[in-house]
C-alpha cells in the first residue's frame, strides 16, 4: 500500500494534458487563481489545496496546502499579464481555513516565513477554526531561531514575521475591508466539529470556496446565488479503487461522510442554482492507463450536471 500513493509516470503525464488557463470572463475584475489543486496524496503535478481570491489586486488566500510558496510562483509565472504585481509581499496578508486537516494546513509556516526572507513588512491574519489561534502561536514559537537570526540579526522588519490566529466558532461575516466581504458557512467535513466554506462578495462576484466536505444544508447556502463555486469531489464510480474508507462494503458511506460524490455534487448545483463549479481536490482513484484528467468531472457530467463544470489544474484563472 505505501508504494501505490505514489503517482506512476504515465498518470503524471497526463495530469497536464493542456496548459494552466484563464477561464474567467473578460469583464471580471475578481480573479480566482488556483495555486494548489492537489489532495493528500503526494503528486509532483499538483500543490496542496490552496486558492487566492484576487480583489483590486489584493489576494486573500483560502488554505494552505503543501507547495504554497511554489504555487504562487507558478501561477504568477503562467499569468503575469493578468495577475501584475497582485501577489507581492506586501500583499501576502489574509489566509482564511475551511478546516485544520493537515493537508489543509502544513503550508502554515510558509505563508507567515517565506515571505520574512524578503524582508516582507506586513504581519499575518489568519481565520479558522477553533484551535487557530494555538496553531499559528506554537508555529511561530517553532521558528523562533529563524526570527531572531532574522529580526535581530539582519535588520528585517519585526512586523514581517507577527501574525495573529482567529478562531471562528460562529457562521456569519468573519472580515471586511474595502475589497471584500468574507461569509463563513458551516459545514460537514467527518470526524470535525468545525468546518467552514467562504463566501467572497467583491464589486463584481460572488465566489465561494467549499473546501472538503460532504452534502450538507451549509453547503447549499454557501453555494446559492454565487457566480462560482471550488468544490472538493470523490469519485462514487471508482471508489472499488479507493484506497482509504475501510471495507468495500462500508466504503461508500465512509467516504460520503468526509467529501461530496458526483450525484450529490449535482443535488448541490440544482438546489443552488450556482452556474460555474470548479473542481479541485479530486479523488478519481483511477492510475496508470486507466487514468484521464476529465474522468471525474465526465462522471458528473453523465448525471446530467446542470451547469458549468470546469476540473482545474494548478495555476489556472477563474
Amino acid at each position: 500500500m505505501t508504494g501505490g500513493i505514489f503517482a506512476r509516470e504515465e498518470y503524471l503525464k497526463k495530469h497536464y494534458d493542456r496548459d494552466p488557463t484563464d477561464f474567467s470572463a473578460a469583464g471580471n475584475t475578481t480573479k480566482v487563481v488556483m495555486l494548489g489543486s492537489g489532495n493528500p496524496f503526494p503528486n509532483p503535478l499538483r500543490r496542496g489545496p490552496c486558492v487566492a481570491v484576487v480583489a483590486n489586486g489584493v489576494p486573500y488566500f483560502v488554505d494552505a496546502g503543501e507547495g504554497i510558496w511554489r504555487g504562487i510562483a507558478h501561477a504568477v509565472s503562467q499569468h503575469r499579464d493578468l495577475l501584475g504585481d497582485a501577489f507581492t509581499i506586501e500583499n501576502i496578508q489574509h489566509l482564511f481555513l475551511t478546516h485544520l486537516h493537515c493537508d489543509h494546513t502544513v503550508g502554515l509556516p510558509s505563508f507567515i516565513l517565506s515571505p520574512y526572507k524578503f524582508n516582507a513588512p506586513s504581519a499575518k491574519r489568519i481565520f479558522g477554526s477553533p484551535g487557530t489561534v494555538k496553531m499559528v502561536e506554537h508555529i511561530v514559537a517553532a521558528y523562533a531561531v529563524d526570527i531572531d537570526a532574522a529580526w535581530k540579526r539582519s535588520g528585517h522588519n519585526p512586523e514581517g514575521w507577527r501574525a495573529t490566529g482567529h478562531d471562528i466558532s460562529e457562521p456569519g461575516v468573519i472580515f471586511e475591508d474595502d475589497n471584500v466581504s468574507v461569509e463563513a458557512l458551516k459545514t460537514e467535513h467527518a470526524p470535525l466539529d468545525y468546518c467552514w466554506a467562504f463566501r467572497f462578495t467583491t464589486s463584481d462576484r460572488v465566489v465561494v470556496i467549499g473546501g472538503d466536505g460532504c452534502y450538507s444544508d451549509g453547503l447549499v447556502e454557501a453555494a446559492t446565488g454565487a457566480d462560482l463555486f471550488l468544490a472538493d469531489i470523490v469519485s462514487e464510480q471508482h471508489l472499488a479503487l479507493a484506497p482509504w474508507g475501510g471495507e468495500l462494503r462500508d466504503r461508500v458511506a465512509e467516504i460520503k461522510r468526509y467529501h461530496l460524490i458526483p450525484r450529490d455534487l449535482v443535488r448541490l448545483q440544482a438546489r443552488s442554482g450556482v452556474d460555474t463549479v470548479v473542481l479541485y481536490h479530486e479523488q478519481g482513484f483511477l492510475d496508470g492507463a486507466s487514468y484521464t484528467r476529465e474522468a471525474l468531472a465526465d462522471e458528473v457530467r453523465a448525471l446530467d450536471f446542470g451547469g458549468r463544470l470546469i476540473s482545474s489544474i494548478d495555476g489556472d484563472i477563474f
